[in-house]
């Protein structure tokens, strides 16, 4: 990709991923998943420990399904 690994580092793809997924939630090129499925595909933890206690839903379908909106997105933007 030609950058150094002062110019771009893995954790920039992280952050990447966040903003883009965040931005085009509910778009009408975008996606309709839950801030909850973005959080889970960055694996962090749930700050609210009640909702974590019970909550045990894994959101793999919903995981699989926006990555693959994600690196569709990433193609068509290529494009350009």
């Amino acid at each position: 990709m030609e950058y150094t690994k002062d110019e771009f580092v893995p954790h920039s793809f992280r952050s990447m991923f966040s903003t883009i997924a965040y931005e085009k939630a509910n778009d009408k090129d975008g996606h309709f998943y839950t801030s909850e499925v973005i959080e889970a595909l960055l694996s962090h933890k749930k700050k609210n420990k009640i909702k974590d206690a019970y909550n045990k839903a894994s959101c793999k379908d919903s995981m699989r399904i926006l990555i693959q909106w994600y690196a569709n997105h990433l193609i068509n933007i290529k494009k350009f």
